[in-house]
């Protein structure tokens, strides 16, 4: 049984010394928490969601009034629609 142990321990220490152990222990954390921050600072910082303004050029005057009341409504949770 003592050999076993000193077998698994010599292992143990060969693994632990190899560089693909030290990145993966060290590196890979550092990498999933940067990214993490990225994301949440790209997310909190208002990137891709500017708002966006839309034309309706409508010469026939079918969809005109119907567009405005549409863009004009209130929601349930009192916020306006855009306009």
């Amino acid at each position: 049984m003592k050999k076993i142990w000193i077998i698994g321990l010599h292992e143990f220490r060969i693994r632990v010394r190899s560089k693909w152990f030290l990145i993966s222990t060290f590196g890979l954390p550092i990498i999933i928490i940067s990214l993490s921050l990225v994301s949440g600072y790209v997310a909190g910082s208002g990137i891709g969601s500017s708002v966006k303004h839309y034309g309706v050029l409508d010469e026939t005057g079918i969809y005109g009034k119907s567009v405005a009341a549409d863009l004009e409504q209130q929601y349930k949770d009192g916020e306006e629609g855009l306009y």
